[in-house]
């Protein structure tokens, strides 16, 4: 079995130190972390299980898609905008 080095691990995650990663993968790791990206993946996730679930009817999935996609690209734009900083 193959050992892990404690000192470049990370305890909240065990994973291996995030000094290790490259630009990309850092954008990746913030993106993914960030409050509006958690929110818009719950509320996909729970639209698409209660679409299969058969409580939500399929017009109502699709407007629940549109406006959580478009508030999430509206919220980068405004940040990345000269108002947002």
């Amino acid at each position: 079995m193959e050992e892990i080095d404690n000192k470049n691990v990370d305890s909240t995650i065990g994973f291996a130190d995030i000094s290790k990663l490259n630009k990309k993968q850092l954008r990746f790791v913030e993106k993914i972390a960030s409050t509006k990206f958690v929110l818009v993946f719950l509320t996909i996730v729970a639209s698409i299980v209660l679409l299969w679930v058969g409580k939500l009817p399929p017009n109502i999935f699709s407007e629940i898609v549109q406006w959580t996609v478009s508030a999430y690209i509206l919220g980068n734009a405004f940040i990345q905008s000269k108002w947002g900083k």
